[in-house]
């Protein structure tokens, strides 16, 4: 995963993410397990985080000077985490996303994207087990470059 394209993309990220003074981790179900862990993660390396799993905070009370949104989502077409970065997006906030299907709705309202592109994976009647390694990845490479 350390190709030229690869790099290139994350440079890109940083150099967005450079300007943010604290970051917002969003995302449902396996996403927000992930984004708690970003934020964690970000928040170890001197990077004020938060997240938020639950997609129904008031978020348009408050104003966001200077942060920057990292939205996960599998699929990129969760309603209630695309309806949430539409409030943050009306706030002016910097919107990033890590997501695992080209061409995603939450793609294409990001300022940047990641899109992981691994085989969907459901069980049990339809549960997701999709590999979240990508994200993990991902995630913790952006962290070590800020």
């Amino acid at each position: 995963m350390h190709s030229n394209a690869f790099e290139k993309k994350l440079d890109i990220a940083v150099s967005l993410l450079n300007n943010a003074d604290y970051f917002i981790f969003i995302g449902m179900g396996s996403s927000g397990t992930l984004a708690k862990y970003g934020a964690r993660y970000f928040s170890n390396l001197g990077k004020f985080s938060v997240s938020l799993e639950d997609t129904y905070y008031p978020v348009e009370t408050y104003t966001y000077q200077s942060a920057a949104v990292i939205v996960l989502s599998e699929s990129g077409e969760t309603r209630e985490v695309i309806e949430l970065t539409q409030k943050f997006q009306r706030k002016e906030c910097l919107i990033l996303s890590i997501t695992n299907l080209p061409g995603s709705t939450l793609e294409k309202m990001s300022d940047w994207n990641f899109c992981c592109n691994m085989k969907s994976r459901r069980i049990h009647g339809g549960y997701n087990a999709t590999t979240q390694v990508p994200v993990l990845f991902v995630m913790e490479a952006l962290a070590q470059r800020l």
